[in-house]
């Protein structure tokens, strides 16, 4: 009887102990995640702590969420469904448990840049057999191409100035004004979007390409007399002003007026992450639809319309300017409409109505401008 009593407590303790156990490493695994909310009107949830990895959701003002991890002033979060990176700066902190935190380097990644100007993309560059591949239609449109996509037959086709070129998925051949040139690598579809050689495209159209091999970046530098992918159907291009001179535009205020009065009847259509027709806008779609109206071709994406037109200084701003932001610190990431008085017309977050006016004085606005841009005529 005492054997077996000794033997039940034993084996109680031992239970007891057990549970302490579990419920000690519960709780040590809840206290390494924080938790915080998103600082801005919008973030982007990235695929990886950087720039150029993909886009898998967006997170509204005040959100939510669970911190997980932090790399390089990125943190890994999750919210419900969502899980991926966020920006640091994007976060503020709830609570302050500590989290696990790693260095990597920062070359980790290569970036690409047109002109100066550091390019963001929805899908990473590849590296594949000592080639870089790159969205194809991101670097074209930066570069003033315009983009079409022929899906049975699998090809690009890009057109600037007297420059056509023709791409087709999985093939080492690729023309140039009907020229046959051969490809390292041919270009390939990852993730929805068509990624190409950037050292071909990019000489395609002109440009110079270089490569730093020692911080893993690529430059393309082009001029930009060739042709802008700003210039409406039918007229000549836009031209820079000579120094000193604020540019000014031939078709009056009365141009702007009626795109502004078109922007107007978007007036709180549903915010849509790549939507770019009125049954859902992102920002990008939403300028290029509006200027689309009256002929003018605008890129698709806010860090390429940010390279047209001409710069404008923000104390000489017109109504019908374009007005750019930087808002995770990664670029420009965010473009609306200058409609006057220190207004402008965009796309913002659904939580915030979809189009809507905004401010540039507002206190998040006015942290993340980022220049402007005079593409009417």
């Amino acid at each position: 009887m005492r054997q077996t009593l000794f033997g039940s407590i034993k084996r109680s303790t031992i239970f007891g102990a057990f549970l302490i156990l579990i419920g000690m490493l519960a709780f040590s695994g809840q206290a390494s995640a924080s938790t915080g909310s998103v600082n801005c009107a919008l973030a982007r949830v990235r695929s990886g702590p950087g720039t150029t990895y993909q886009v898998v959701g967006m997170l509204a003002q005040s959100k939510g969420v669970t911190i997980l991890e932090q790399v390089n002033g990125w943190y890994k979060i999750e919210e419900g469904n969502l899980h991926g990176w966020i920006s640091a700066s994007l976060i503020n902190q709830t609570t302050t448990n500590k989290v696990p935190t790693t260095t990597v380097h920062e070359n980790s990644t290569v970036k690409v840049y047109v002109n100066g100007n550091m390019m963001s993309f929805d899908v990473n560059p590849l590296l594949e057999d000592g080639r870089t591949l790159v969205p194809l239609r991101t670097i074209f449109e930066s570069m003033g191409a315009s983009v079409k996509w022929d899906d049975s037959s699998k090809k690009v086709t890009a057109s600037k100035a007297g420059t056509t070129i023709i791409l087709t998925i999985g093939s080492l051949n690729a023309t140039v004004n009907g020229k046959v040139q051969k490809l390292d690598v041919p270009a390939k579809i990852v993730n929805g979007r068509t990624l190409a050689p950037l050292r071909f495209v990019g000489e395609a159209l002109g440009a110079k390409v270089s490569w730093d091999g020692e911080n893993r970046v690529i430059h393309v530098d082009y001029s930009q007399d060739q042709g802008d992918a700003s210039t409406p159907v039918g007229s000549e291009q836009v031209s820079a002003p000579s120094s000193g001179q604020t540019p000014s535009r031939s078709g009056g205020p009365n141009q702007a007026s009626r795109l502004l009065e078109k922007a107007a009847e978007y007036l709180h259509t549903p915010y849509k992450f790549g939507g770019q027709t009125p049954a859902g806008f992102d920002c990008s779609g939403f300028v290029q639809y509006v200027f689309g109206q009256f002929g003018y071709k605008l890129p698709r994406v806010a860090s390429a319309q940010a390279l047209i037109g001409v710069s404008v200084s923000k104390s000489d701003l017109m109504p019908g300017d374009l007005v750019f932001f930087n808002i995770d610190g990664s670029g420009i990431s965010h473009v609306g409409i200058y409609v006057g008085n220190g207004k402008f017309i965009g796309a913002s977050s659904q939580e915030s109505g979809g189009v809507i006016y905004s401010s540039l004085s507002d206190k998040y606005y006015a942290a993340k401008y980022a220049g402007a841009r005079r593409v009417l005529k």
